[in-house]
């Protein structure tokens, strides 16, 4: 299982990607299994879209994907 993790970190950052399009890593959240409210946020963070979108890193985007994943 960890090694199937690994290639699949390694393909989603290959060839310069950071992420996925706004609409498309939603989606990708809303699959995720056991969400949950935490306060005023969630349980995993939301993807960094809408407004975050503009005003967040390309790095930050990784970061957030990759707890995601």
């Amino acid at each position: 299982m960890k090694n199937q993790l690994e290639e699949l970190l390694h393909f989603v950052q290959s060839e310069g990607r950071i992420c996925p399009e706004p609409g498309k890593w939603h989606e990708l959240w809303e699959m995720l299994p056991d969400k949950k409210r935490v306060g005023n946020g969630w349980q995993p963070p939301l993807p960094l879209i809408l407004a975050a979108w503009d005003n967040t890193s390309g790095i930050e985007k990784m970061l957030r994907l990759r707890q995601h994943i």
